[in-house]
């Protein structure tokens, strides 16, 4: 852990000190900034290895901050720690490619073990012993590079992502429970790890539409299940 090093980017002084004091009693390294434009510099010079970021930030806001990054790095954690809690910016977290949406008001100690969480998600994807590589229809997957190919088209995976696809993976042709995948790699049910949920099952279905062949059907009710006709 105290070689975990995480980049903060928060406007609000006290709320910053807070965390950083927080965090960096629990072993982490920390570099705290106040608006987007110095955290997108501190992250191309500092590599952190989580991200977290306030989305109503000065210069440049924390959704701005996290598309840039996302384009050329796929793989950094992002949690979002904000007070927009509308539905649609949830969701437009989870489409820019964060790892969790952390609301305020919030208690140091469900951030940490959010942290905590993510960061063992990434470790145990880094650590993962068993067979990687997957053939779904005309496509390969590729878990420790977090890439999806198709002859047309390569895509590089977000974390939770390559977490997703490779759950469906496993029970390839078998439906799987929206609670199971939401508790193992949210570790809670409700209404926004939900919504969320549904936001990569739409980018997932993007990425393989290039086969007709695959399928991620919806069953209501219950979750979903990958297909693939061939």
């Amino acid at each position: 852990m105290k070689d975990t090093k995480i980049l903060l980017v928060e406007d609000d002084k006290s709320l910053n000190y807070l965390i950083e004091e927080s965090l960096e009693s629990e072993g982490y390294s920390l570099v705290s900034v106040a608006d987007g434009m110095e955290g997108y510099d501190a992250y191309y010079s500092g590599k952190p290895d989580l991200i977290i970021l306030d989305i109503m930030l000065p210069k440049l806001d924390g959704f701005s901050l996290a598309r840039k990054i996302r384009i050329s790095d796929k793989s950094t954690p992002i949690i979002f720690l904000t007070a927009k809690e509308q539905k649609k910016d949830i969701v437009e977290g989870f489409k820019i490619g964060c790892d969790d949406y952390v609301l305020k008001p919030f208690s140091l100690e469900e951030l940490y073990l959010r942290i905590v969480a993510v960061l063992r998600r990434v470790k145990n994807q880094l650590n993962n012993s068993e067979n990687n590589d997957y053939s779904i229809g005309e496509y390969k997957f590729l878990v420790n590079r977090r890439a999806l190919t198709h002859p047309k088209e390569a895509f590089e995976l977000t974390t939770r992502e390559t977490d997703v696809l490779q759950y469906l993976c496993r029970n390839l042709n078998e439906r799987v429970s929206r609670e199971d995948i939401l508790i193992q790699f949210w570790e809670r049910s409700d209404i926004y790890t939900s919504r969320s949920l549904d936001v990569f099952i739409s980018k997932l279905r993007k990425y393989l539409s290039h086969d007709d062949s695959i399928k991620i059907e919806s069953i209501r009710g219950y979750g979903f299940k990958l297909l693939v006709l061939k």
